[in-house]
């Protein structure tokens, strides 16, 4: 903010976990400015508005944007990516918590639900068109004997430097990406895992022994085989 003298400078070691760089920044110079920045105040939407918004949008670079009823809650998701609520303050205009984010809902003549508008504080916004595509269907998880879980425990390389491992706490199985948060993997067959924060799988490969040998890391399109190292 030149005008108002003030930089800020942010570093962090990866960007995940639901952290927006661009967006604390911001909020810190608010209150440099003493002008804090808080978030809108949200309203309460019928459901069956919501039911109107549910489906996939698609950008011109070929990016899905998937809108989800959940109860009262609108969650939305892009390809890869992980699960954020979206916060009404009309039937038009949505807003993420903590984040300087906004969408609009772009109507037809006769109403209904056309497309949407992605925007950020700064850069111009990103357009998606409402496709006839039907929502994929929610993932199960299914019950494992948590004793199974042994055999996936360890590290697993896609590229050097690049790593992610694999533990077991208690009946729960966990994978960290190098740089990334912690996560729980759930259980949708003996060896095959999904996220609930982000839209990926992870698939394990067994040896003759019945111990991990590889995983294959599936999320945005993308199959990213990685090797055991330990």
């Amino acid at each position: 903010m030149p005008e108002d003298g003030v930089f800020i400078a942010i570093l962090c070691n990866g960007i995940g976990g639901g952290h927006d760089p661009q967006a604390e920044g911001f909020r810190a110079a608010t209150f440099v400015l003493d002008d804090p920045y808080v978030d809108p105040t949200p309203l309460s939407l019928d459901e069956k508005d919501l039911d109107l918004l549910a489906g996939v949008y698609a950008n011109d670079r070929g990016e899905d944007l998937h809108l989800r009823r959940d109860g009262s809650r609108l969650l939305s998701r892009r390809s890869g990516g992980g699960i954020f609520e979206m916060h009404p303050v009309s039937r038009n205009e949505f807003f993420f918590k903590d984040s300087l984010s906004r969408m609009k809902v772009k109507r037809a003549a006769d109403g209904s639900v056309a497309g949407l508008e992605v925007t950020e504080r700064i850069g111009p916004a990103d357009v998606y068109v409402r496709t006839d595509e039907p929502l994929p269907a929610e993932r199960k998880e299914i019950v494992l004997d948590p004793a199974l879980f042994d055999r996936l425990v360890g590290e697993y390389e896609i590229n050097p430097g690049f790593t992610i491992m694999i533990t077991r706490d208690g009946r729960r199985l966990m994978g960290q990406a190098t740089g990334q948060p912690i996560v729980e993997l759930f259980p949708e067959a003996e060896t095959a895992f999904f996220l609930k924060v982000a839209d990926a799988r992870i698939v394990f490969t067994l040896d003759a022994s019945g111990k991990a040998a590889s995983l294959t890391l599936i999320q945005g399109g993308l199959e990213l085989p990685a090797k055991r190292v330990k």
